[in-house]
């Protein structure tokens, strides 16, 4: 017995030799970094041979990998598995040898450890908790039970409202007046709802904010929902702090005799002319509008320079009334729109109108750039989904066009069952380049997220892809405990655009009646917090623990010519010279009666090096600014300039030499990759939080900030 266990224990001093002579670590504290490279030399076969050279800093290697020519896949790209301490940032380069010379570096990488998201409830401790409604107290106030509609309430909308850097919230009530949160920027908020003038009871819904009249603060519009509701409300900011109402003055109020059902608002500049636009929707049945009145879903122009922040109803001018939209369902009449964004989905310059409606009647409406729409639903292959609710736009592939994403209802019941919705789930329209979208929900795993209302893009992580986020949740009475248990989804992006749900494991576990959802850094260290309103309960923010252990960039804009807010702006970001860009477009729409933070923001992962470039282009003028080299966590500030000059000329990133000539490009080392097939999870850990501060970096043809 003696003689075997001193024969195994110098087996086993022999293995954990030659591990660290390799610089392996032990399996339990291990993890596997999958690198992956193309050889691009003009004569290939001269290439006999790799190095994977690491190290713990860069420039800095103290090992060196010989490993052969690994087998190729079809496409000509060479992996290899290394393996590396768990929680260790590894620089890695790659040279290739030709039997004679090895070559000299390619430009380092960096392998860091997998950010595993995590979240916190913190609205207690924020002091942003409040009821959004006591149905009790409604049915005890009037005589009529309480709606199907107004089981579908509860709005908020984020913006920094008095300009002192941190992003404020505005949160809808249906039986008591709105609340104001103000961000003292110390992670904690304080209801200023009686000092800005805004303590109405309004019986309100949606929100969003919008500088209707390029002063350079944001103003507020509200809609409202009830048998008693009948007109919109329109607050103008003064500037210190105090709102006026002013919607019926400013041509705003979409005002009747009849009974308003309104839903989400939207901004956006669709003729433009340098001025914000405002779309409302509404959800009003045949029933509910006994008069027979015009649907209060509405495109209201902003007369501009001739009567800067007043408006003209141009709905059936524009051809986007909703009235006459078909239902799927021949039993249900009325108009069902839920949510409206103004997004350039087919790259023209000119926004389009995407609607998210109820009953098969999502609509996407073709910018014809007069003034005019034409409805290209069908030709499109879009609004297939029953049941529309939550809309978000944005680029989940990184093919650097805007893609759409439609909450429904997933209820795959029997359709005799009185009880049935019907619903075949949510919808992922794949922007294709060409007018039309491809349905790629299960492709990417989206479809099912039960009764769902509020959505968004985001990136959860900071690592460069969009991940996704929606709320849900049915009431089949005033009873709140009538709710379905339906959970919050998070789905994380694997890069590719193939998402894994993973709610629970960041811990965003609420299973009440979600509504209004949206997302801002509300305490500014660099990562994407969430909020969401809960019909007949208590809203939720989830705050970001450790998004921001990946780098970040924001961006934010300031119209001159176009509108102040910038509202339209694509930003464009490459991390690299040659990388795939990330897109984003600056909106104010609305992902279903919940308004995020304008902010462009751009997840970066982990990286030495300052991003290689940044456009932010200016549809209405045609201008762009283009910042190189800027800082990672750090903010911009895009000033639209006065006229285009000629970009400054891009320094060289390197990665020539003997390595390009061998055949080895730098960006063809991708350290990336199979993370999530052979890596090993390791536990979320806090870490000291930071924010960055705003650099107000001039840029190519940008004016003085002033």
């Amino acid at each position: 017995m003696g003689t075997r266990l001193a024969s195994q224990c110098r087996a086993l001093l022999g293995a954990l030799l030659a591990c660290l002579a390799l610089g392996v670590p032990s399996v339990a504290d291990a993890r596997i970094e999958t690198l992956r490279w193309q050889n691009t030399d003009p004569d290939p076969a001269r290439i006999d041979g790799y190095v994977v050279h690491t190290g713990p800093s860069s420039g800095t290697y103290d090992t060196q990998i010989p490993v052969g020519l690994p087998a190729a896949d079809p496409g000509g790209v060479y992996s290899y598995d290394l393996v590396v301490d768990d929680d260790a940032v590894v620089y890695v380069a790659l040279t290739a040898t030709d039997g004679v010379q090895e070559s000299a570096f390619s430009n380092e990488q960096i392998l860091a450890p997998e950010v595993v998201p995590s979240a916190n409830d913190v609205t207690a401790a924020a002091g942003v908790d409040y009821l959004q409604l006591d149905y009790a107290q409604l049915e005890a106030s009037r005589p009529t039970s309480v709606t199907g509609a107004e089981l579908m309430t509860g709005g908020a909308a984020a913006r920094d409202y008095d300009g002192d850097g941190w992003v404020d919230l505005y949160v809808t009530r249906l039986d008591a007046p709105d609340l104001l949160f103000r961000n003292r920027g110390d992670g904690t908020f304080e209801d200023v709802t009686v000092q800005a003038g805004l303590d109405l009871d309004l019986a309100s819904n949606g929100a969003a904010w919008g500088d209707i009249d390029n002063d350079g603060d944001p103003d507020l519009y509200v809609t409202t929902l009830g048998p008693d509701a009948s007109r919109f409300y329109l607050f103008i900011n003064d500037g210190r702090g105090a709102f006026t109402e002013e919607a019926v003055r400013r041509g705003a109020a979409v005002d009747g005799n009849d009974p308003h059902f309104g839903f989400s608002v939207t901004f956006g500049d669709y003729d433009l002319d340098g001025w914000l636009d405002i779309h409302t929707t509404e959800w009003r049945s045949d029933a509910d509008n006994p008069q027979g009145a015009r649907s209060n879903a509405r495109l209201l122009r902003n007369l501009g320079s001739e009567a800067p922040g007043f408006f003209e109803d141009v709905t059936d001018a524009a051809g986007v009334a909703l009235d006459d939209v078909p239902t799927t369902d021949p039993d249900v009449a009325g108009t069902f729109a839920l949510s409206s964004r103004f997004a350039d989905l087919d790259g023209d310059g000119w926004p389009d109108l995407l609607v998210a409606g109820d009953y098969g009647t999502s609509r996407l409406f073709w910018n014809e750039g007069d003034g005019t729409f034409s409805d290209g639903t069908l030709a499109a292959g879009v609004g297939t989904e029953e049941h529309g609710t939550g809309s978000a736009v944005g680029d989940y592939d990184g093919d650097g066009l805007l893609d759409w994403f439609v909450t429904s209802i997933f209820d795959p019941c029997d359709p005799g069952d009185p009880s049935c919705s019907g619903g075949t789930g949510n919808r992922l329209y794949r922007n294709e380049g060409d007018g039309t979208f491809s349905d790629q929900t299960d492709r990417a795993g989206v479809r099912d997220g039960f009764f769902g209302t509020g959505t968004a893009f985001y990136d959860l992580e900071n690592d460069g892809d969009l991940d996704l986020v929606m709320t849900n949740g049915d009431l089949t009475g005033s009873d709140p405990e009538s709710e379905s248990a339906d959970p919050t989804r998070v789905w994380q992006n694997d890069g590719t655009g193939v998402m894994t749900e993973v709610s629970e494991q960041v811990g965003m576990t609420y299973d009440g009646a979600g509504r209004g959802l949206l997302t801002f850094d509300y305490d500014n260290d660099g990562d994407l917090d969430l909020f969401v309103v809960n019909n007949s309960d208590h809203s939720v923010l989830y705050r970001n623990e450790n998004g921001n252990e990946n780098d970040w960039l924001r961006v934010e804009t300031r119209g001159t010519d176009s509108n102040r807010d910038g509202i339209g702006a694509v930003v464009t970001l490459w991390t690299e010279q040659g990388a795939a860009p990330q897109v984003r477009e600056i909106d104010a729409g609305s992902h279903f009666l919940g308004q995020s933070d304008t902010t462009a923001h751009f997840g970066l992962g982990q990286g030495s090096a300052p991003v290689y470039w940044v456009e932010v282009y200016w549809p209405a003028t045609q201008r762009k600014n283009e910042f190189f080299g800027p800082q990672r966590n750090s903010t911009l500030l895009a000033v639209e300039p006065a006229a285009e000059a000629p970009p400054e000329p891009a320094e060289d990133s390197g990665g020539g030499g003997a390595c390009g000539l061998l055949g080895v490009e730098p960006l063809l080392l991708l350290a990336w990759l199979a993370r999530r097939q052979h890596r090993k999870r390791r536990c979320a850990a806090s870490s000291p939080r930071s924010g960055g501060g705003r650099r107000e970096l001039s840029s190519a043809g940008s004016r003085d900030p002033g």
